[in-house]
């Protein structure tokens, strides 16, 4: 799937900073929001 540009692999860390996602048509990549909810977890806002 990678080879297609179907998908697109991460690196071997990760860290505070770095972008969540990559647009495999153009290469821009970005970061989402995270909430923590009342209960701790983390959800993700677009």
């Amino acid at each position: 799937m990678a080879e297609r540009n179907e998908i697109a692999l991460g690196g071997c860390m990760m860290e505070i900073g770095n972008p969540d996602r990559k647009c495999t048509d153009c290469g821009h990549e970005w970061q989402i929001k995270r909430v923590v909810s009342a209960r701790g977890t983390s959800a993700r806002r677009y």
